[in-house]
């Protein structure tokens, strides 16, 4: 469990110092991420 909130803290605490446009293009860079994990999964 500690692992998971130690990888996710350094998300939280950046995306509320960003610009939206590259909020946009973090939350794009994930969401790609995620569905090639879903590849990777199939």
């Amino acid at each position: 469990m500690g692992i998971n909130i130690y990888y996710y803290y350094p998300i939280l605490v950046t995306i509320p110092l960003m610009p939206g446009t590259f909020l946009r293009q973090i939350i794009s860079i994930i969401s790609s991420f995620l569905t090639s994990e879903l590849f990777l999964a199939i």
